[in-house]
């Protein structure tokens, strides 16, 4: 649901994404093992290299 509300820019969700993201945060503690999936520091690094990345949609163009 996070990268969704990313990768779609569904900024009506936003408050949302980070209300997850939030409770995604405070479970990290609890989870022993991620199985197949990144864990939560992993998670957070996927994300913010990602939306570091993009320009603003304002942003002129080079």
């Amino acid at each position: 649901m996070i990268r969704y509300t990313l990768d779609k820019a569904k900024s009506t969700r936003y408050k949302h994404a980070i209300r997850h993201f939030d409770a995604s945060a405070s479970a990290a503690a609890d989870i022993e093992s991620y199985g197949r999936f990144i864990d939560h520091e992993a998670f957070t690094a996927e994300l913010k290299a990602k939306t570091l990345s993009r320009s603003p949609p304002f942003a002129p163009a080079a």
